[in-house]
């Protein structure tokens, strides 16, 4: 997969374009940072992580998805910080699901916004048997359609979470 990729930049708009890595057993990406851009409108999900590991999203600005700003499936060992997803369309600003295939696991998000959303502002959905562990500190989620904050697991999964200094403020 690939590794040790910078991408720096003031911002692109593009119905065509998103930033991906492809879900699969073993990391796909690693190594890797996000920073100093906004992405706007561009399709399903503005950037839409799986599989990768030991990564660093800082100082993104997105919006205007047509489902969630952020996704971030069976990733590890990663950062997210000053980052905001807001006015998504479809879903949430930030989304978190695992699969049966990965574990998404010791993650931190710092200072992070999500407002304007269509559903959740922090969208965590544990399936079967996935584990969460991570922290939320000094984020904020409001005026979303549903919730602030949103944590679910189904049977066989379990969510660690810690949440420091967080706000959720006028959401539906």
């Amino acid at each position: 997969g690939a590794s040790q990729v910078v991408r720096l930049g003031p911002g692109f708009t593009n119905s065509d374009f998103s930033i991906y890595t492809t879900l699969q057993s073993t990391a796909s990406a690693t190594n890797f940072v996000l920073k100093d851009f906004t992405i706007k409108n561009s399709g399903v999900y503005n950037i839409d992580l799986g599989s990768a590991d030991f990564f660093t999203l800082e100082n993104i600005i997105s919006t205007g998805a047509n489902n969630s700003n952020f996704r971030i499936q069976g990733c590890q060992n990663f950062l997210v910080y000053n980052c905001a997803g807001n006015s998504s369309v479809g879903e949430s600003g930030f989304a978190f699901g695992g699969n049966n295939t990965r574990l998404t696991q010791k993650f931190s998000f710092i200072n992070c916004i999500s407002e304007t959303n269509n559903q959740s502002g922090f969208d965590v959905d544990a399936n079967s048997n996935d584990m969460f562990y991570g922290s939320f500190v000094g984020c904020r989620a409001s005026s979303n359609s549903i919730d602030g904050f949103n944590f679910r697991a189904t049977s066989g999964s379990a969510l660690d979470t810690t949440l420091v200094n967080c706000i959720a403020n006028s959401n539906s």
